[in-house]
């Protein structure tokens, strides 16, 4: 395993090292300066480094008869730390304790110093190594892992990809490492607490205590990236990758750009645009084809056809745009209307044959107008059941107001309107619902459904005598259903 490595890239490989309990060295090198860090089953053991005050000898205090020990040696010893360590101890020239903890601290720095650099070469030499007599620990090494990732320079651009990432933080399944043993301070204590399944990286940033949410966001990446905390649903598989992730994320802000653009364009375009340049049609055209225009036009800016981010940010644009299209239609019918009336009752010739003319005249218009009005209400009828499953329950009330004016003979329009009005516990609007199903009925008596959403508004307001009338007419109509079945049961 080779390459070249930027601090996210190095994140990740330090990662897979421990994941993959790696034994050997990682050699990183940049502008001619190197750095070597030893690994045992995964764990950091010790580092070295080119740069003079990153190494053994300068953390052990760098005497004069530590110079003079190791000057002979082959550099096979003084450039190993682990060699060098044992060599030191067998010439009893160190404290074993001192050592260890010495050992750890170069291990360290140089760890976070390699976070520092914005780009250099790596290097995976697979190696038998023995750390005896230093003992290895993988929490210390998570630990120095998570120190050189809040030692990034240029982390913004990291923070910026994860905060876009609207799926929730959950704790891993399977854990390798117990996070409860790390020793935390207060702000990353408060972060795990906040990892339950529900809350983002954006929503945890936000609360972060004292407004860190620079120490926040690093935090969480460094769990990220070792694994311990992922996302649900899944973000590009299992394992973090920031490079696949960045992708995908600016994929998503590119065709965001590209839908808010396309919805702004056409926004800005109908504004001041006649019905028919709205529809995109000529004013000589039929209705078929102004029909067919609003259609494809609806469908193109439905809001579901857009990301959730776009959607909700652009709603007053489609919402204008939903009425502009809906207007146009209505003022190209208007238009027909009048020319259709306007020929109808232009003075001719009465003769029968002009007579029987007109008379076929005003049969087609008259279908043509019922055909018209029943096409809007469809329309309205789509718009309110999708309103209604959005829980945006005053537009659903006001399209389905639509679609009975143009329509006033679909059952299921005055029983979606209904249980819209059921929602507000005022009197009135509850009156208004019950006369809203009660019309339901009255049209399409022999639907189950309106019966039993008739007798759970008469459980709701104490008239249990009424509600287990329509019950039982609904179990008359069917009497499997299993609503009217449930219902009646309670009821007894």
């Amino acid at each position: 395993m080779n390459g070249t490595f930027t601090p996210q890239d190095l994140a990740e490989v330090l990662r897979d090292v421990l994941i993959a309990e790696k034994t050997g060295i990682l050699h990183f090198t940049r502008m001619g300066a190197w750095k070597s860090v030893s690994f045992f089953q995964g764990m950091l053991v010790g580092a070295s480094s080119s740069i003079e005050e990153e190494n053994l000898p300068a953390y052990l205090g760098n005497s004069d008869s530590l110079q003079e020990a190791i000057s002979g040696e082959s550099p096979e010893i003084t450039a190993d730390p682990i060699s060098l360590g044992n060599f030191l101890l067998e010439r009893n020239l160190a404290d074993k304790q001192q050592l260890v903890a010495k050992m750890r601290d170069l291990g360290r720095d140089v760890l976070i110093s390699l976070f520092k650099w914005e780009n250099g070469e790596f290097q995976v030499e697979e190696k038998a190594l023995s750390p005896d007599p230093f003992e290895t620990d993988v929490l210390w090494t998570v630990s120095a892992i998570l120190k050189g990732i809040h030692a990034i320079t240029d982390f913004n651009k990291i923070r910026e990809v994860l905060i876009e990432i609207d799926s929730n933080l959950k704790w891993n399944e399977a854990q390798y490492l117990p996070v409860e043993s790390l020793a935390f301070g207060s702000l990353e204590g408060f972060v795990i607490s906040r990892i339950d399944g529900s809350t983002t990286v954006r929503q945890i940033c936000s609360m972060s205590p004292g407004g860190d949410e620079e120490r926040t966001s690093r935090f969480l990446y460094g769990l990220l990236v070792l694994g311990v905390v992922g996302w649900d649903p899944s973000v590009n598989g299992d394992r973090f990758h920031y490079r696949s992730l960045a992708g995908s994320v600016h994929e998503e802000q590119r065709r965001e750009k590209e839908e808010t653009e396309e919805i702004l364009s056409f926004y800005n375009g109908i504004r001041s645009a006649t019905p028919f340049e709205v529809l995109g049609i000529r004013e000589s055209d039929p209705f078929e084809t102004a029909k067919e225009a609003c259609k494809k036009l609806q469908e193109k800016f439905r809001p579901e056809r857009f990301g959730e981010r776009v959607r909700t940010g652009r709603k007053e644009e489609l919402d204008i745009i939903e009425a502009r299209i809906l207007e146009a239609f209505l003022s190209f019918q208007s238009v027909k209307t009048t020319q259709a009336k306007k020929l109808a009752g232009e003075s001719g010739d009465a003769n029968l044959m002009v007579a029987g003319q007109r008379r076929e005249l005003s049969k087609t218009e008259t279908q043509t107008m019922q055909e018209q009005k029943t096409f809007l209400a469809e329309q309205f009828f789509q718009k309110a059941r999708e309103s209604h499953v959005m829980g945006d329950y005053h537009s659903a009330i006001d399209y389905c107001t639509n679609a009975i004016r143009n329509n006033p003979g679909v059952a299921g329009v005055y029983a979606l309107l209904a249980n819209c009005q059921l929602r507000n516990p005022d009197h009135r609007w509850q009156k208004r619902a019950e006369e809203n199903l009660q019309k339901a009925i009255d049209l399409d008596p022999w639907v189950p459904d309106h019966h039993v959403n008739m007798a759970r508004f008469y459980i709701q307001h104490g008239m249990k005598k009424k509600a287990k009338r329509h019950l039982e007419k609904a179990l008359e109509i069917q009497p499997t259903h299993p609503e009217a079945s449930a219902e009646f049961k309670r009821l007894k």
